[in-house]
């Protein structure tokens, strides 16, 4: 498992103005690896109180850092 392909949801604008693209390849939330379903699902319980998200993904094959505030 190297993480999870994102595609957007039914208001593809908020996908964009996040900085995400549609096959963005998630591979780590808050430094946590998405290499694991259970490392997967500690980073979704994490997530619950944050204001902001980083996000590691890998896009056509580099990795980026896209930061999300809510």
């Amino acid at each position: 498992m190297q993480g999870f392909r994102i595609q957007p949801g039914s208001d593809a604008r908020l996908f964009e103005m996040a900085g995400l693209e549609p096959g963005d390849v998630v591979t780590a939330i808050n430094d946590v690896q998405l290499d694991q379903m259970d490392k997967a699902f500690l980073a979704l319980e994490e997530l619950a109180g944050s204001g902001d998200i980083t996000l590691r993904v890998n896009r056509g094959g580099r990795e980026q850092t896209v930061r999300i505030q809510f």
